[in-house]
């Protein structure tokens, strides 16, 4: 009994040396190694005594059994050090590798330990009483493994290669390499042994053309090792791709990367490598000279079985290969006409005149795509016209519809053109609505899409688009006059009649524009080709009603309907942006609803006696649009006119809101409103306003879904001839904001850095994906593809220490070598770890705005860069790049953001993630987006101007980033863009400057400042107060004469 009580009050570390002490006397070779491994961990000494101590002498047996990384790396402070009642846990972390670590299972230790865990980062902490808790140690796997990864490729055994995919949906970049004809080989170099495989995977010998390249590649010294696949053309034996080289598997390298290796030695004669083109975008692929090509995705890590290869014929039309949708050209005139007497006199009338016939058809606001059906009608496809996404897999309808129409035409082959609409309660509903045609994964098989088809290009066999139009239509009308009904109810024959004289032209225009579901009239000539590059002269559209984007400058929520807003707009004007205006004054009765109307800053409300704002008809969307974003616009007519001020107002008639534009960053320029005001009112259906009366009010303190966007600046001329622009409106939120002037008072104010992570998932999106990914199959191929995952093939660490080492321009090189794109087959739990998605990832700083504090401040830092996100997790977010603000880089860029609502500074909390699904505050169209805090603390204002932000920060969790900062507009290479950096002199500026010199700068440039001798004061009330020298009062003093200045 008391050898047991006294082996219990045995430290842990002497029972350790115990342990190993009785494996010795057993020669107990696993007790001992148990030992060992305990000893390293705590990094107790080791002296060999006999035989069991010698290890073998490998390298693998070398690597100590563990490796102490940090000491005392997590900490326990707070109350539950010393108190049992204690409400939750706090844990210290010291390194950054613990906390993430911690994080992970933060969520396993709550439940052990049966209270909430509160995790703090502090390197320089902790600053009471503490208890260690944890080291952090890296322990070696219990024994050697030698791994095979599947699919290798050794020299001297025939590599065979599977079908390529002769038509789909291209991912872009990609290499065009032009289509060589002639006999595949595929060539082994072992040292000095060539090996020549035929495409059967025979080993060919005697064969004098084989011999003759073969040879060429047995003189070459490098390299030692290689299998290179090509074609012999009976002349030149061309390269087309490299599958071996030296010791690596080059076939699962990027694309780009076997190029360079292709292209890197000098081969003898006949041996070339094939020529190729890189192409950015579906336009540039358009261009490619006429001839046969090979593309493949710039990226592409073979896949053996299918690699991702297409045959494109270019500069010509072929079903299954996207092509680029005609549309009118732009000529001396423009693209569009917004009156029957424009078109004609600037378009028609010459046509007519010289003999021509004009094809005249309804002009449908739907969605413009381009049908394939081919084999037979075995395989379709149905490319949208933005991207050349393939959405024929969500509109089983129109797929069917289209098998039906080659059989009953009795044809292999019809390639088309046409706008999709979709059919509600027996109308067209608003394209706006109809954004699940194009973009989406919803499937749409059973709602009532029809096809107005009006160009046909390819027909059996048959390249037709050089054909004059009145061929092609005479075709495409013969191929629906054997279409069967069923077949007539989802495709239609474009509603068409041809005028031959000015007052044919004009009778047409009228029955043309009188379908419910036309706006206007498009307009063909007879002779006109399908031209491949887009655009055509020969082509117009006349709109029954004029379109314009304005930038949303107000808003107004109709009470009693959800989501259903009035919208106060402007268009861009020089230096800035001008408000469309009603043509009245404001009255008592606009008073008295006036409050009702949320303004953007800088947008005061309208006094009695000032002309009204203008304002659109109430309109119901399935998302509002936000303060800063383009809507656009459908009017009756624009008018200039001026007013009673001698000042040129605009303002509009009858206008709806027909959708948001978020792609768009700049709204119409008042220019392009005058043209559309030169032309006369458009009949149009009435419609009639919403009820103007309203009981609610939304305000800015109240809404925290407001636009992320930032306003870009404007590409003109500044005085001394260097890039200048808008950004000088979003600097001057840091003077005012809605007239309101912001100045810092003797209080600090808060602010918060937050990190957005785009191009990622919702966490429902993750579940889903993890489910049919380990359910494996096709759907799991697909899904793999759909959302561009990849397999991280290296610790995600290691990737970190490459990509912050990265010269300029490596980054996107070095992570795409990191990820294999390949979709792995069977995939299990484990594997999710590795199995990823990229999204990029950006800071965003938000400071309130003082006195008020009403508003924030916004500054958008162009930190980190790359993230990706794990699909074990959708938390598990780990982010590539440096955070150059966190990390204290010397500089690092930003840009100044539109200001902020209140709500964005308390969005997220410690811990805490807001998800935006896509489409929404801060996500891209297709992806999602996630908001972290990544600290919060205290701000100060400093000087500020036109050119140049200073502000203090106080960091709750990063403390010793605590200082100064400076955000200064610059020109690089003829491009303004702002600076940030914690500068080495940490004196505010204000003590460090002559007053009169800097407003006399200021008032040379045009400029202003404000410079808020307050701070120093608020300064004097933190941690960063030692900043202040001690005659800080006395310097202080003369600026409180005239603390603003505005020369602007």
């Amino acid at each position: 009994m008391k050898k047991r009580r006294a082996r219990r009050n045995m430290s842990l570390l002497e029972r350790i040396q115990q342990l190993h002490d009785e494996a010795h006397e057993k020669q107990d070779k696993e007790l001992h190694e148990l030992a060992r491994l305990l000893m390293d961990i705590f990094d107790l000494g080791h002296i060999s005594i006999d035989e069991l101590d010698e290890q073998p002498d490998d390298l693998w047996h070398k690597f100590p059994l563990a490796v102490s990384v940090a000491k005392q790396a997590v900490l326990q402070i707070g109350s539950s050090v010393k108190r049992t009642d204690y409400h939750d846990i706090d844990l210290l972390v010291r390194s950054e590798g613990a906390w993430e670590l911690l994080d992970a299972v933060s969520g396993k230790l709550e439940q052990v330990l049966g209270a909430p865990i509160h995790l703090v980062h502090d390197e320089s902490g902790p600053h009471g009483d503490y208890v260690p808790v944890y080291d952090v140690v890296l322990i070696r796997r219990p024994e050697r493994q030698l791994i095979h990864p599947d699919g290798v490729v050794r020299p001297g055994e025939f590599v065979r290669i599977g079908p390529w995919r002769r038509v789909g949906t291209f991912k872009f970049p990609v290499v065009a390499q032009h289509l060589i004809r002639g006999e595949r080989y595929q060539i082994h170099k072992i040292g000095e042994k060539i090996v020549v495989f035929n495409n059967e995977g025979e080993v060919v010998e005697d064969n004098p053309s084989v011999s003759n390249f073969a040879l060429a590649f047995w003189r070459m010294d490098e390299p030692q090792v290689a299998i290179w696949e090509g074609v012999w053309d009976g002349e030149n034996f061309w390269i087309c791709e490299l599958l071996y080289h030296e010791d690596a598997q080059a076939w699962n390298m990027p694309l780009q990367h076997r190029l360079a290796l292709m292209q890197k030695y000098d081969y003898p004669e006949p041996v070339k490598v094939v020529p190729y083109e890189i192409i950015l975008t579906p336009d540039d692929l358009l261009e490619l000279e006429e001839g046969t090509y090979v593309i493949k995705w710039r990226y592409e890590r073979i896949d053996l079985q299918r690699p991702f290869w297409f045959v494109y014929e270019a500069q010509a039309i072929k079903p299954g290969q996207f092509f680029k949708l005609l549309k009118p050209g732009a000529s001396y005139h423009g693209r569009e006409f917004f009156s029957i007497d424009e078109i004609w006199e600037f378009w028609a009338k010459r046509f007519i005149e010289e003999g021509h016939k004009i094809y005249c058809q309804a002009k449908i606001d739907g969605t413009h795509c381009e049908g394939h059906v081919w084999a037979g009608g075995e395989q379709v496809r149905i490319f949208t016209e933005d991207r050349a996404r393939d959405r024929s897999q969500y509109l089983g309808q129109l797929v069917k519809a289209m098998k039906q129409w080659c059989e009953d035409a009795d044809v292999d082959s019809i390639v088309f053109d046409g706008e999709i609409v979709w059919y509600k309660n027996g109308k067209v509903i608003p394209r706006k609505d109809m954004a699940a045609i194009w973009g989406g994964k919803r499937d749409l098989s059973n709602e009532d899409i029809r096809w107005f088809i009006f160009d046909l290009v390819y027909v059996d066999g048959e390249d037709i688009h050089e054909q004059p139009y009145q061929e092609r239509f005479k075709r495409l009308k013969e191929l629906f006059s054997k279409a069967s009904a069923e077949v007539k109810k989802r495709l239609i024959l474009i509603p068409n009649r041809v005028a031959d004289s000015k007052e044919t032209f004009y009778k047409h225009w009228n029955w043309a524009s009188s379908f419910s579901f036309s706006e206007g009239m498009v307009c063909k000539l007879d002779t006109m080709t399908y031209e491949l590059d887009g655009g055509t002269v020969y082509m117009a559209k006349c709109k029954t009603r004029k379109e314009i984007h304005t930038l949303v400058i107000g808003r107004r929520k109709i009470a009693g309907k959800d989501n259903t807003y009035q919208y106060r707009c402007a268009l861009k004007a020089p230096g800035g942006y001008q408000a469309i205006e009603a043509e009245r004054k404001v009255t008592d009765k606009d008073l008295e609803t006036e409050n009702e109307w949320e303004m953007a800053p800088g947008w005061p409300r309208r006094e009695k006696g000032e002309y009204a704002y203008g304002s659109t008809y109430a309109v119901e969307m399935e998302r509002p649009a936000k303060l800063g974003e383009i809507i656009s616009v459908m009017v009756d007519n624009i008018n200039v006119w001026e007013g009673d001020d001698g000042k040129e107002h605009i303002s509009w008639e009858k206008p709806r809101v027909m959708n948001i534009q978020p792609e768009e960053k700049e709204p119409d320029s008042v220019e392009f409103a005058k043209k559309l005001a030169k032309y006369g009112t458009r009949k149009a259906e009435e419609v009639e306003p919403a009820p103007a009366d309203s009981d609610e009010q939304a305000t800015v303190g109240e809404i925290v879904e407001v636009t992320d966007k930032e306003i870009p600046p404007e590409k003109g001329k500044d005085d001394e001839g260097g890039e200048g622009g808008d950004d000088d409106v979003l600097s001057r939120f840091w003077f005012e904001i809605d007239g309101q002037e912001v100045e810092q008072d003797d209080e600090p104010n808060k602010f918060c850095y937050q990190h957005h992570v785009r191009g990622i998932m919702m966490p429902d999106t993750v579940k889903r994906v993890q489910k049919i990914l380990l359910q494996g199959g096709e759907e799991a191929e697909k899904v793999w593809k759909e959302f561009g995952l990849a397999t991280l093939t290296i610790p995600v660490e290691e990737l970190k220490q490459k990509v912050r080492a990265a010269k300029p321009g490596e980054v996107s090189s070095i992570i795409n070598q990191a990820l294999d794109k390949k979709f792995p087959g069977e995939i299990e739990v484990a594997d999710l770890k590795r199995i990823v998605q990229r999204g990029n990832c950006h800071g965003d700083l938000r400071i309130e705005a003082p006195p008020k504090r009403e508003f924030l401040l916004g500054i958008t830092q162009a930190v980190v860069g790359s993230a990706l996100q794990f699909m074990d997790d959708p938390k598990h977010i780990e982010e590539l790049g440096e955070e150059k603000f966190i990390e204290g880089a010397e500089q690092w860029p930003a840009a100044l953001k539109y200001f902020q609502p209140y709500g964005w500074l308390t969005l997220v909390d410690w811990g805490e993630y807001e998800w935006s699904p896509p489409g929404d505050v801060g996500a891209t169209k297709n992806t999602a987006a996630v908001f972290y805090l990544v600290d919060k603390g205290q701000a100060i204002l400093g000087v500020q101007k036109h050119d140049f932000h200073e502000v203090f920060l106080i960091f709750e969790r990063n403390k010793k980033l605590s200082g100064r900062y400076i955000w200064t507009k610059v020109n690089l290479q003829g491009q303004w863009t702002w600076l940030g950096r914690r500068p080495k002199d940490q004196t505010p500026y204000i003590l460090t400057h002559n007053k009169e010199k800097e407003e006399e700068k200021a008032k040379q440039e045009r400029g202003w400042i404000v410079w808020n001798p307050l701070a120093c004061e608020a300064l004097a009330k933190t941690k960063l107060k030692d900043l202040l020298p001690v005659n800080w009062e006395d310097k202080v003093e003369p600026f409180f004469d005239e603390p603003r200045v505005d020369f602007s």
